[in-house]
């Protein structure tokens, strides 16, 4: 069993806030709550990790998250930085 965080390639972030982030806000309502955030390949490369060894890992649950939580402002320094 694997648990996903969001995708960082979230169409929310990526595309419906693009004009948001040219004007340097990042309307997400995340306010101090952190989240981590994962790429889509970081997860497939785990989940195949994961499979090509089943029997290292069983009866396993995964949750799978980025490096870090971050918060929103957080968030938006690392948007910022591109």
């Amino acid at each position: 069993m694997r648990r996903l965080a969001i995708f960082v390639e979230n169409p929310i972030y990526s595309r419906f806030i693009a004009a948001d982030l040219d004007r340097g806000e990042l309307p997400l309502p995340l306010g101090m709550q952190k989240i981590a955030l994962i790429t889509a390949q970081d997860s497939a490369d785990a989940c195949a990790n994961i499979l090509a060894e089943p029997d290292a890992h069983p009866n396993t649950g995964f949750v799978l998250t980025g490096p870090r939580a971050l918060d929103g402002n957080e968030l938006a320094e690392q948007y910022s930085a591109g």
